[in-house]
């Protein structure tokens, strides 16, 4: 017989956070429907989920990790299926779903977050000294946009405290799994780079991968540190200190969505450094711009913004650092990510993996499940789709030779992209997927060199995307400047894909 609980928490109670935590997690340990529940994702949609957004934002997001810390959150007890197996860094993930930073800020909940279905989980960011981040409220639901604003600014624990915590983890409980380390810089830090330095000194024997996190907008400065000049130096000196731990975790730096096309080819070259270089990218922090289709009344807050009005922004950023690194620097893809389809989307932009946060806010636990089991059907039923857009550079005065010279270019690409489909029907793994991907693209860079050859008074570069649909062929005509074939003053932009009739030109712009 199950026991009905009612809770009764009066508005001045609110102010005692943990409290409430205590009084919450009591209630579902003492209901007999819990194990029923836990997993059920129509039960945190309609019910859970709504209660807890009852809460302040940010008394919720503790309460979230005080649950998740105690082994109080849904399970997932389904295996992954081999085609999201992921190997990057000499490690096998599971799947390529992963929990950002953000979420558990001090590194409470580690194990009880990959109880949910993750496979690797970023913690912080965690600043050297603790701080108590910007005055409050901080938070912001935008729930007509499925959408948060938050203006934390590094609220930390500190390296202390947090590498206390992880001694514990990292000993028992969740041995053996992922887990990232985000670092942050002190507000009034006098030498940012010595902030990350510490960190790594810190914490680097506890962490499977480093994040070096110069692109929250909320620490005044912080961004700057993107720039080129600050860039290089700032990776000479933390890689010299990652370079001294045992393991020599990989080094990653997270950027934000908000770069000038200037910006991301710096930062591209930064990255590719032989040496002082980094191990990979985490695109992309949240963004300070607010698209005008924002409905939610908080929409002015200042702050960055996450969630679904960040995912094409992410995804398209996702694409142009791929593009400028040549796909030869792993990627964490991160922006609006609630569905399969989104996370294959970051994939098919040039993730190798992929992070959520946004999407628990609103979905709770059973979403990473949700996603996992979307993602792995979409992969075993498309794979990736023959969608191609040329963009085709020309020499002044040869407007009339632009059919000619992309059909050409269909032309030689054929038997790649024969070749291509090939190879993806028989993945067995985002794994091979993505190493595939990347084969692949060198083999396109080959095929356009022969249509340079063939119209060497014309032609003067040929850039392929590849993207997943026609409807996203569209969106990059009006966000991606590279997608443009250049006549003289004039910009145009061809589409092409392969059809039962072989290739067809959808149409110019």
């Amino acid at each position: 017989m199950s026991r009905t609980i009612i809770l009764g928490i009066a508005a001045n109670d609110f102010t005692n956070s943990l409290n409430v935590s205590i009084s919450v997690a009591a209630m579902i340990r003492t209901t007999s429907a819990y194990g029923y529940f836990s997993g059920n994702a129509w039960f945190y949609r309609h019910v859970a989920m709504p209660a807890v957004r009852m809460l302040d934002p940010e008394q919720s997001h503790m309460l979230a990790v005080y649950l998740a810390s105690k082994g109080l959150v849904s399970k997932d007890r389904t295996s992954d299926p081999d085609v999201l197996r992921t190997e990057l860094w000499g490690r096998t993930f599971s799947n390529p779903i992963g929990l950002a930073a953000g979420f558990d800020k001090h590194g409470e909940a580690y194990p009880g977050l990959l109880r949910m279905g993750f496979a690797f989980v970023e913690i912080g960011s965690v600043t050297p000294l603790p701080q108590a981040g910007n005055p409050k409220p901080r938070v912001f639901r935008l729930p007509e946009d499925d959408a948060i604003i938050n203006r934390y600014g590094f609220n930390s624990d500190g390296h202390v405290i947090v590498k206390n915590r992880l001694k514990k983890w990292k000993s028992g409980a969740a041995e053996g799994k992922v887990l990232g380390v985000n670092l942050g810089k002190n507000k009034d830090s006098k030498n940012g780079a010595e902030d990350y330095v510490a960190g790594i000194r810190e914490l680097g024997c506890y962490a499977d991968y480093i994040v070096i996190n110069i692109s929250s907008p909320n620490t005044p400065g912080l961004r700057d540190m993107q720039g080129k000049e600050q860039l290089t130096d700032l990776l000479d000196t933390v890689t010299a200190e990652r370079d001294t731990l045992p393991h020599k975790p990989p080094l990653l730096v997270k950027v934000a969505p908000d770069l000038s096309d200037a910006d991301k080819e710096d930062i591209a070259d930064v990255i590719l450094r032989p040496k002082g270089g980094a191990d990979g990218l985490i695109v992309c922090n949240t963004t300070v711009t607010r698209p005008q289709t924002l409905r939610s009344a908080q929409k002015c807050e200042r702050g960055g913004l996450s969630g679904a009005p960040l995912r094409d922004l992410a995804t398209s950023t996702i694409s142009d650092m791929y593009r400028l690194t040549k796909g030869s620097i792993p990627i964490i893809g991160v922006g609006g990510v609630f569905t399969g389809k989104d996370a294959y989307d970051k994939i098919a932009a040039g993730a190798t993996l992929v992070e959520i946060y946004t999407s628990m806010v609103y979905e709770g636990p059973p979403v990473v499940k949700k996603i996992k089991s979307e993602l792995a059907a979409i992969l075993k039923a498309e794979g990736y789709s023959k969608v191609w857009v040329y963009s085709v550079h020309m020499a002044p005065g040869v407007e009339e030779k632009l059919v000619e010279v992309v059909n050409e270019a269909a032309r030689q690409l054929l038997v790649w992209e024969e070749t291509r489909a090939k190879v993806l029907s028989q993945l067995s793994s985002i794994s091979n997927l993505v190493e595939q991907q990347a084969t692949l693209q060198r083999c396109a860079d080959c095929q356009q060199l022969g249509v340079l050859a063939s119209y060497p008074e014309c032609v003067t570069r040929l850039e392929v995307k590849i993207t997943q649909s026609a409807e996203r062929a569209r969106r990059y005509v009006e966000r991606d400047k590279q997608v443009t074939i250049e006549c003289g003053s004039d910009r145009h932009t061809t589409f092409a894909t392969r059809t039962g009739q072989g290739w067809q030109k959808l149409y110019s712009v």
